[in-house]
C-alpha cells in the first residue's frame, strides 16, 4: 500500500510540474534555493571582510603545510 501511495504521489507531482511548465512557469525556485542565492549574491558583506578571511585562511594553510613538512623531514631524517 505504501508503494502505491509513493507512485501516486510521484505521478501527481509530475502532473503539477507539467501543468506549471505548460503555463510558462519554468523558473520556479524553491524557498531554499532562493535563500541560498540571496546569501551568496547579497552585497551586505564587504569585500574587505572577504579579503581578511582569505588572508587568515592562507596563513592557516601555510602553517599546516609547514607543520606537515617538518614532520616529514623528521621522519625521513
Amino acid at each position: 500500500m505504501c508503494m502505491v501511495r509513493k507512485i501516486i504521489g510521484f505521478m501527481e507531482n509530475g502532473v503539477m510540474v507539467f501543468r506549471a511548465a505548460s503555463h510558462g512557469e519554468y523558473r520556479h525556485e524553491s524557498e531554499a534555493v532562493s535563500r541560498l542565492k540571496e546569501e551568496l549574491f547579497s552585497s551586505d558583506m564587504g569585500s574587505f571582510e572577504d579579503k581578511v578571511r582569505l588572508k587568515q585562511d592562507a596563513k592557516a594553510i601555510e602553517k599546516d603545510v609547514h607543520g606537515a613538512w617538518d614532520k616529514v623531514k623528521l621522519i625521513h631524517g
